[in-house]
């Protein structure tokens, strides 16, 4: 089994992320070069407003990959659903 990293978004790339919480490695990376994250990117419904995965992850997650990142803290699912 896959498993996604997860990282906290600091507050010098917050707007970048649509104010997400945390973040996939790849919007992360895409966030801290300079880019903006638009929704189109995002395999997360707009009714989680915690965290967001890029389509690739979100598409492993949705066949059962696990999560793990720096300062995750709850033991419950960070996504209601993903596309």
């Amino acid at each position: 089994m896959a498993t996604l990293r997860v990282f906290r978004v600091g507050s010098n790339i917050t707007k970048r992320c649509l104010g997400m919480y945390y973040v996939c490695e790849h919007l992360y990376e895409k966030a801290l070069e300079g880019a903006t994250i638009k929704e189109h990117d995002l395999a997360t419904y707009k009714d989680n407003d915690d965290a967001a995965l890029c389509l690739d992850c979100g598409k492993q997650y949705k066949e059962g990959a696990a999560l793990s990142g720096n300062s995750l803290f709850k033991e419950v699912p960070l996504f209601n659903d993903v596309k």
